[in-house]
């Protein structure tokens, strides 16, 4: 099969579960089948995606002049979007550019299917193509908006929220409508599609894990010791060890006083930082080569 790989902001290195996840799988497609990598992206030095040529049969990439996030160049960047009825996180991909390069592609290669990685590279896509045309979703990307809504104490953000929300709602639904097949990541997303997409129209791909890379460890563990691993610049990881280590981890210190933390995650913010410094049991480790060390060292 002649697989055309769709996504938005890039591959590799391959240091987010989005990334990791959309990696692995494409690495097993290629090996049965003939995969085309078209990817866009902010542009940066020590670019590794020309490597991806030796997995791949094809590789297209286009890097971009993007702001750097959660700056003022970005907040630019939105607010000369604001028009626009796509939400934010299409928009800031999805460029002219882009679109002119994937519709290139298009008229010199035929593929037996487009996959469409994630919902922010859905706004490049050709939905008019005869190829079928697949939707990669890894999350409900307006739930995601609508807890930062509900969650957001600055105006500003909360305002903002708001707005992604309702633009990415809309995307959502109107996009997965447009798809010949969705595929979803659980099966509660695959509920939340439910309420305006018929059932057969959605395949549920849980995620994996490498039993070649991540293996049992012959090491002792360190007795009364916890690990989490996950991207903190992520605001869904952030909030929930910041939940964890203020209203659970004082239960569990209340039987087990000696425990341990250890959070294994690149970028934690300004709070988390804080308040390791202020709780000695808790260790930030930000980003690491190889995850399995900490891994194999924890208790639970």
């Amino acid at each position: 099969m002649k697989i055309l790989w769709v996504k938005a902001g890039g591959l590799v290195p391959p240091d987010t579960g989005g990334k990791i996840r959309s990696y692995n799988i494409l690495r097993e497609l290629a090996r049965k089948h003939s995969v085309t990598f078209f990817s866009f992206y902010g542009a940066h030095e020590n670019d590794v995606h020309p490597e991806l040529k030796r997995i791949f049969d094809h590789v297209v990439f286009v890097p971009l002049a993007l702001p750097a996030p959660r700056g003022f160049g970005e907040l630019c960047d939105y607010l000369g979007r604001i028009l626009s009825r796509e939400p934010y996180g299409i928009t800031k991909y999805c460029r002219r550019q882009v679109r002119h390069e994937l519709r290139r592609l298009l008229q010199e290669q035929s593929y037996d299917v487009i996959l469409c990685d994630f919902l922010a590279a859905a706004g490049v896509i050709p939905w008019d193509h005869p190829s079928p045309k697949f939707l990669f979703t890894h999350n409900v990307e307006a739930v995601i908006w609508q807890r930062h809504y509900e969650a957001a104490r600055n105006p500003l953000w909360k305002a903002l929220s708001w707005r992604e929300w309702r633009s990415m709602q809309a995307a959502e639904e109107r996009y997965l409508r447009l798809a010949d097949h969705v595929l979803a990541v659980s099966e509660n997303d695959r509920d939340s599609f439910a309420t305006f997409l018929e059932s057969n129209r959605v395949t549920v791909i849980p995620t994996g894990v490498d039993t070649e890379y991540f293996r049992p460890s012959p090491h002792d563990e360190t007795p009364d010791s916890l690990v989490f691993t996950g991207s903190m610049d992520w605001l869904p990881n952030d909030d929930a060890i910041l939940y964890f280590v203020k209203e659970v981890l004082p239960l569990v210190g209340q039987h087990i006083p000696q425990v341990s933390l250890c959070v294994v995650g690149r970028k934690p913010s300004r709070r988390m930082r804080e308040l390791a410094t202020k709780e000695k049991n808790i260790q930030l480790t930000s980003w690491v080569e190889d995850v399995r060390p900490y891994l194999a060292l924890a208790a639970v």
